[in-house]
């Protein structure tokens, strides 16, 4: 589905549910997002443009029609609010709006990939690798090495790439420092 058909079907599932046409909103594919089926961008201060709804290829990809229905639905329930000039998050009238609409409260996380970690920490003392998606901001210790923070037992922090090749790499490289740990605890 092209940009022009999206736009076509957020026009008729508004016109559907709220009884008056869209007016001026941009709906637009955003293949940047990454763990959200869609959004709703706001416009920014006087003159900041049209709001946006942005969907998600990927996650409409892998549910289908009946996925992308129901972003829709989601995101246009947030501009109806906000164009009605009432508070458009996740509120009590955003619920019932909701429930009146027939859509979902939130999207399904089945139909999106997990993020690939981005980072791994290995402990010097026993070698166990933690895969993070996030990085760890304050110095950390192993766990199965001392269970309060112990600095002779500070992980060391590795930057991934952020491919798929990479995650699979770093969690077989996990589970590689994982035997040689336990096969070093079995020496002892």
């Amino acid at each position: 589905m092209n940009a022009a058909e999206l736009r076509r079907l957020a026009e008729a599932l508004y016109r559907e549910l709220a009884g008056r046409p869209l007016a001026d909103v941009e709906v637009a594919w955003n293949p940047r997002l990454r763990t959200a089926a869609g959004r709703f961008v706001y416009p920014r201060g006087e003159g900041g443009g049209a709001p946006r709804i942005e969907i998600n290829p990927r996650y409409t990809a892998a549910g289908g029609r009946a996925a992308l229905v129901e972003v829709l639905k989601h995101e246009l329930a947030h501009y109806h609010l906000w164009a009605l000039g009432r508070p458009s998050g996740h509120t009590a009238e955003f619920h019932a709006l909701a429930r009146a609409w027939g859509f979902p409260r939130h999207a399904s996380r089945d139909l999106l990939p997990p993020p690939a970690p981005r980072w791994r920490y290995v402990c010097p003392a026993c070698g166990r690798a933690f895969l993070r998606v996030r990085r760890i901001v304050r110095p950390a210790s192993c766990g199965a090495c001392s269970p309060t923070f112990d600095l002779r037992f500070r992980l060391v922090e590795e930057r991934l790439s952020v491919s798929r090749r990479a995650s699979s790499t770093a969690r077989q490289a996990s589970s590689t420092a994982r035997r040689a740990s336990s096969t070093a605890r079995r020496r002892r």
